[in-house]
């Protein structure tokens, strides 16, 4: 999966609010990639609009890709989009609250960290209702 100049933008009415800009990553067949930031920082966009998961309106995204197998994500019809959720591509967002548990250390500070995890299976991971060998 490749992420190339995206931009992701909110509208509300006549104003456009930029919450994304210019995100570039790669990640391969078998990696897991946590965003990590503050809140409002755009991480939880970005996971989001990975597999489109944002409203449209009034998610807008002005520039950049978000490609899979060639194919685009953000031009793929929701048909395509509910075959790569969950089975090639999938999210994890960390819920706000752990930072204060104490088995989430990793999470605990002065200041609010929030994280969405993208993982990437391809073609390497079995599908759902695939029979098993």
């Amino acid at each position: 999966m490749a992420i190339n100049h995206l931009r992701v933008a909110f509208r509300q009415g006549t104003s456009v609010h930029r919450v994304v800009d210019d995100v570039l990553l790669t990640l391969h067949a078998g990696e897991t990639l946590a965003l990590v930031g503050e809140s409002g920082s755009g991480n939880s966009a970005t996971g989001l609009s990975v597999l489109r998961l944002l409203p449209a309106p009034p998610v807008e995204y002005p520039g950049g890709e978000i490609r899979f197998n060639g194919q685009s994500l953000l031009d793929a019809d929701e048909a395509a989009l509910k075959r790569i959720r969950g089975n090639d591509i999938a999210m994890i967002f960390q819920e706000p609250m752990c930072r204060r548990l104490t088995r989430c250390t990793h999470w605990r500070s002065n200041s609010a960290k929030f994280c969405c995890c993208i993982a990437v299976w391809g073609e390497s991971r079995p599908r759902r209702g695939a029979s098993e060998p």
